[in-house]
This record gives C-alpha cells, structure tokens and sequence, in this order.
C-alpha cells in the first residue's frame, strides 16, 4: 500500500530538471544554485481555457475551447554567463550554447519551428515516510531568462508550457 508523508513540501525537498529530446539518451541540466522559488499557476483537471457563455447576464453554459498554457518561473544564482565544455550553467542549457548547441527540441518540427525543453520538478518525499518521491513534468517549455546584477548576481529562468499532447504534463 503506497504512503504519502505528512511532511510539508519545503524549498529544500525539490530539485528542478531541464532536458532536451536528443536520442538515445537526452541532454540533462540539474538547476544549480536555484533559489526554491518554482512557480506555477492556473493548473485544471482539463488543462483547457474555458469560454463561459451567458444569456442577458445569466450564465448558462462553458465550453472548453483550447489548450491552456501555463506560465511558470524560478531563480537561480548566477554563477557564469557560460560555463565550460561539460560543465554548463542555466544560460548554456536556454539559449543553446557550448555543449547544448546541439540539443533537440521536445516539441517535433512538425508542431513548429520554436525550441522546447522539457522541465521536470522532482520533490523528496520518500525520505520522509512516502512510498516514492513526488515529481511534476512539464514536456513543452518555451523558455527564457532574466539576468540581475547585484550582490548575489541572479538569473531568473520563465517559461511557457504547451499542452501539444495529452503527456503535456505528468503530475506523479
């Protein structure tokens, strides 16, 4: 029988993944440094936005109409604007420099000409009294990133994920 803890989620449980579509075995990212600011919102059962229809002000039906995407964004130390030959940072994996000037978009060409990563939220659950550790898989991710300077340099990562398929987003 599957245990879930009845700890809260805390920054320090999660662990956030970016990785491309390369075959036999994707390129893969561990966010360095992130802040434990992952954020994302407007989640639904249908992942659909919905078109609410009235009647001289009385509502009398919805629809779902197309596929939703949702926002998301998280921040990271900036530890370099670009790393080294096997050693990347976040700004080699977004913008496709260095040893990710290569990497497969998720999203297949014949979706689009626009380059995707997939992003996957893992949180530590089964250190503490669950069966399995929780994950979040966001498959279609358009993103970007924002520097900072500052003391304490910072690079914020946003990111629109799409819905192209019905594994769009794999909540486990």
């Amino acid at each position: 029988m599957a245990t879930i803890s009845s700890s809260p989620i805390v920054s320090a449980d999660g662990v956030l993944t970016i990785t491309d579509a390369t075959s036999p075995t994707p390129l893969s990212y561990t966010v360095a440094y992130d802040m434990g600011d992952f954020k994302i919102s407007g989640l639904n059962k249908a992942n659909k936005e919905t078109a609410q229809f009235y009647s001289r002000g009385k509502f009398f039906a919805a629809r779902d109409v197309k596929d939703k995407e949702f926002s998301f964004s998280f921040t990271a130390h900036l530890i370099g604007l670009l790393g080294e030959t096997g050693a990347p940072t976040i700004n080699d994996v977004i913008l496709r420099k260095k040893d990710w000037s290569a990497a497969v978009s998720t999203l297949p060409t014949a979706a689009g000409d626009t380059f995707h990563h997939t992003l996957t939220w893992t949180a530590e659950r089964s250190n503490l009294g669950a069966t399995t550790d929780d994950t979040f898989v966001l498959k279609y991710c358009e993103l970007s990133v924002d520097w900072a300077e500052g003391d304490g340099s910072t690079v914020t990562v946003n990111g629109i994920a799409k819905m192209y398929s019905t594994d769009g987003m794999v909540i486990s």
